[in-house]
């Protein structure tokens, strides 16, 4: 039988099991107080572009570092012209919440308690994994995800990196979409579910799961 799931910060990777099982990130969207004192500041001093001050807010902090990827597509149809091209992911920043921010911005008060504690119960994971070592695997990702937030120039980095050029790519592929991003690091959590099965098994999980729940970054 599995055992019960339990979620690790940033700082505590290091003592996640020797063991194997499933694991998933995750990223607690953060609303600092002083940005939010800063937004109602500029709210009171600036009136005439209150709606614009909170819709660029929520885009800054809220939207912008989960924005979906664009997708590849192609329509096409029998004796019609083929269009080919990407589809880009534009959020949906509703004006009546927009006007409720405006009209009482201390709401964003509460919306910040909420999301201080909404992962993992209220959010998606943005990576699913497996492991026969969980805790050399999340190690690996820390080291990886460290590395590339130092070294910002990504194409020269992985040539140079020995650690880079003997991981598997998706490991790589996760820690360049969370430096690119920009996502701070101790906002980042990882939860773990021990499950006593061989490789095969495991691969079977992961599959499944990146299928079911689409995580974000570095996508099976």
């Amino acid at each position: 039988m599995p055992s019960e799931r339990k979620i690790y910060s940033w700082e505590d990777i290091h003592t996640t099991p020797c063991s194997s099982g499933v694991y998933a990130w995750y990223y607690s969207l953060p609303l600092r107080d002083a940005d939010i004192s800063e937004l109602i500041e500029n709210l009171k001093s600036d009136s005439k572009r209150a709606k614009t001050l909170v819709t660029e807010f929520l885009q800054m902090f809220l939207f912008q570092p989960i924005l979906e990827e664009p997708f590849n597509a192609i329509i096409k149809g029998p004796l019609k012209p083929t269009y080919e091209g990407k589809l880009v992911n534009f959020p949906t920043i509703t004006l009546e919440l927009i006007d409720r921010i405006v009209a009482d911005p201390k709401r964003l008060w509460t919306l910040k308690n909420v999301l201080d504690v909404s992962v993992p119960e209220f959010s998606s994971p943005i990576y699913i994994g497996m492991s026969k070592n969980l805790n050399d695997r999340l190690c690996v990702h820390k080291k990886l995800i460290n590395l590339y937030d130092k070294h910002k120039d990504f194409s020269k980095f992985l040539i140079n990196s020995d650690l880079l050029c003997h991981e598997k790519e998706r490991d790589q592929s996760f820690a360049r979409e969370v430096a690119r991003r920009g996502l701070s690091v101790n906002n980042l959590s990882v939860a773990i579910r021990l499950m006593n099965v061989d490789e095969n098994e495991h691969v079977d999980i992961e599959n499944i799961l990146n299928r079911i729940i689409y995580p974000l970054c570095g996508r099976n």
